[in-house]
């Protein structure tokens, strides 16, 4: 069994057609797969989790409005989650 190449978060926002900051918002909320090696550290991403969202998003989107809407949400969400690390 052969492993999926690992992706940065440039490289999927390419694939996804989105922001870097929009990939690490769907990373944050669990939503897409990903490694952090070091604490801190950059995020690294199979190319088949990338795949799999890709194919979860045609399904489920009625239209790009949709994504747009779900990426603002997770970007809320994925801020204020950093706000209150912060604030410990």
């Amino acid at each position: 069994m052969t492993e999926s190449p690992m992706l940065s978060t440039v490289q999927a926002a390419a694939m996804l057609g989105m922001s870097r900051p929009s990939v690490l918002a769907y990373i944050n909320s669990g939503r897409l797969e990903a490694y952090q090696y070091e604490a801190g550290g950059q995020h690294r991403i199979p190319q088949a989790a990338v795949e799999a969202f890709m194919e979860g998003c045609r399904v489920r989107a009625a239209g790009p409005e949709v994504l747009q809407r779900e990426t603002l949400r997770l970007r809320r969400a994925s801020r204020m989650a950093a706000a209150s690390k912060h604030a410990l």
